[in-house]
């Protein structure tokens, strides 16, 4: 549909996401689980009181809820949206919490997700206070770009082993500075 295209050229998907979208995909089969086998029941003759279907109801209803949240947390990575993944976590050992397993992915999925803005915060407040060696202005010393940027740019070096001493040495010296022996080609 037109203007609900989604931009795939921004940040990848994070831990975060991965984790929440597991543990929802674990709640949605039990709540599917529940659906069958209260069916089976149903159909066996047993009398099951209709407050109880209202189970597997709310597991799907949280699924549901989950997958939206999941689906804002990719536009817009927060920490609110990852104290709402740790409560929704919670919330959800009220229904069986996905075998267990679900509900605690969900929960660090949010706790990662307060813990990466709070790094993110953290290091934008750092980086941009770092002086640089371009031009002064009025207000003071120029300073680092925004952290993409300056990590971007920041040089790669690549190391290799010694093949006499297993000494790591970088890629540029033909010579181990450990031994004094060729590194190679």
């Amino acid at each position: 549909m037109p203007g609900h295209e989604r931009d795939f050229s921004g940040a990848p998907p994070t831990p975060v996401i991965g984790l929440v979208v597991a543990g929802t995909l674990f709640l949605l089969i039990e709540g599917i689980l529940e659906i069958a086998i209260l069916d089976l029941g149903a159909s066996y003759g047993l009398s099951i009181p209709a407050s109880t279907w209202a189970i597997p109801g709310f597991t799907i209803l949280l699924v549901a809820v989950l997958f939206v949240f999941v689906w804002v947390y990719w536009d817009r990575p927060s920490w609110g949206l990852g104290a709402i993944f740790i409560v929704l976590g919670v919330v959800s050992f009220i229904v069986g919490a996905g075998f267990l397993v679900g509900g605690i992915l969900v929960i660090i999925g949010g706790a990662l997700a307060c813990f990466a803005d709070w790094v993110l915060v953290l290091v934008s407040g750092r980086m941009s206070r770092v002086p640089t060696t371009g031009p002064s202005t009025p207000e003071g010393p120029s300073t680092v770009e925004p952290v993409s940027r300056f990590a971007s740019s920041l040089p790669v070096i690549v190391y290799r082993r010694c093949p006499s001493c297993g000494e790591l040495n970088r890629r540029e010296l033909t010579v181990c500075e450990a031994c004094g022996k060729p590194t190679g080609p």
